[in-house]
């Protein structure tokens, strides 16, 4: 029946996009502070024509794994991981966003930024610099810079009310229009790093489940081509005299 391959087809569609995520979620098992992705679905049920109700599956969209990855020491100074909720400010250049991967460095400009050259910014949203020449820099574990003795700042490390609202734009970072809030229980850990929450098996497992039940639905759809076109075919042929 068309319903029938309709149904099988909106499952398989769930599957692809979850397929995705998963092969996502597994490319970033070594990004640091990087949150795994998961899929969410549900079913709406429509009344079939011979009465009976037809459940279709709907991609609602998707969450993070909001539980923390592992800290590793590194002994870089300027490499930092937060325990607990919270998240780094960072300028890019054009509005305020967030991340949790702090491996950070000082640009050309004496700024402390992200790798990729976006400014870190202290409880005041201003730039952190770090003077030329500096010998040592000690990061308190509320988030107070210091180097030779003098403050440079303190990093701005924010929560929010609900973290699935945030959105990932890429290279770790995170937007979101909710209204940030400091994170005073959060704590710094100085020549460290988060790693990602992706568990390699669970997701290599995961992939492969998603495999077969795609490749079944795929089977039930060209069987159930076949078998419409044999049943066209005997319907058209002529009655043998």
């Amino acid at each position: 029946m068309e319903s029938s391959s309709n149904i099988v087809l909106s499952r398989q569609t769930a599957l692809k996009r979850e397929m995705t995520a998963v092969a996502n979620n597994i490319a970033n098992l070594n990004t640091t502070g990087f949150k795994a992705e998961l899929m969410m679905y549900d079913q709406v049920k429509v009344p079939g024509s011979n009465g009976e109700s037809l459940s279709y599956v709907i991609d609602r969209g998707s969450v993070r794994d909001m539980r923390p990855g592992s800290v590793s020491l590194t002994g870089n100074p300027f490499d930092l991981a937060i325990t607990g909720d919270g998240y780094f400010s960072i300028d890019n250049g054009t509005e305020t966003v967030f991340t949790r991967n702090g491996a950070f460095m000082v640009d050309k400009d004496g700024k402390l930024s992200t790798k990729t050259g976006d400014t870190v910014l202290d409880d005041g949203n201003n730039p952190i610099l770090v003077p030329p020449g500096s010998n040592s820099l000690q990061i308190a574990e509320d988030g107070t810079i210091a180097s030779d003795g003098e403050i440079l700042g303190k990093l701005q490390i924010v929560s929010f009310d609900s973290e699935m609202l945030m959105k990932s734009i890429g290279d770790g970072l995170l937007k979101t229009d909710q209204e940030p809030q400091l994170a005073e229980a959060a704590r710094i850990t100085q020549g460290a790093l988060e790693g990602s929450n992706v568990q390699s098996m669970m997701e290599m497992t995961k992939l492969i489940e998603i495999h077969r039940s795609y490749e079944r639905m795929a089977n039930f759809i060209k069987n159930e081509d076949e078998r419409q076109r044999d049943l066209i075919r005997r319907i058209g042929r002529p009655p043998q005299g």
